[in-house]
């Protein structure tokens, strides 16, 4: 009885001293932006901007002739979204409803 006593209160004051950092949060959703590649310049390279609700930015870019980027997020939601390449800049919402979502934008230039 001692034993289990004394291994009770072991466990509990050394459990209480293990601090370990929360895992990082896994994605919910993957959202995949694509484009024509046929009216790509070689060498414009393509970003791609996504912003929820709460100002939480995920962002990448590609070069132009790769057709597609992706994008981890954590939530499901609308996504305000911009993409550009050198010139000019698409803004549009994203709504994200399903842990795959697939927008085709006009290809940046």
């Amino acid at each position: 009885m001692i034993h289990m006593l004394w291994l009770l209160v072991l466990v509990t004051v050394t459990g209480g001293c293990v601090d370990e950092p929360l895992p990082p949060t896994d994605p919910i959703a993957r959202v995949v932006v694509a484009w024509d590649i046929r009216g790509c310049d070689p060498r414009v390279r393509v970003h791609v901007e996504l912003e929820d609700g709460a100002g939480l930015t995920f962002a990448s870019s590609v070069p132009c002739a790769l057709g597609q980027v992706t994008l981890d997020v954590e939530a499901w939601g609308v996504y305000l979204a911009r993409v550009w390449g050198e010139r000019e800049e698409q803004r549009m919402r994203f709504e994200v409803d399903a842990p795959i979502a697939r927008f085709i934008v006009d290809t940046p230039r």
